[in-house]
């Protein structure tokens, strides 16, 4: 049974609110992690492409350097 189709079950109303109210916060939280996540991949291109080495990149932003590489394509 997809989401869709899901019936609730016999619950208090309430809980179907609040229920409802934290899904949409948490993926309105997502959306603002990837806008987040999106300017910082370019803030590290442009420090990378500018000079500076991956490992300081990942330290200044303080990130592993796996989020860099990712960041630069490289993964």
């Amino acid at each position: 049974m997809s989401a869709e189709n899901a019936k609730p079950t016999q619950c208090a109303p309430w809980v179907l609110i609040d229920l409802a109210k934290a899904g949409k916060k948490w993926h309105a939280a997502k959306e603002r992690e990837r806008a987040l996540a999106a300017e910082l991949y370019d803030a590290i291109v442009k420090a990378v492409e500018g000079g500076m080495s991956e490992v300081q990149a990942a330290k200044v932003a303080e990130v592993d350097r796996m989020t860099v590489r990712r960041a630069l394509g490289k993964l």
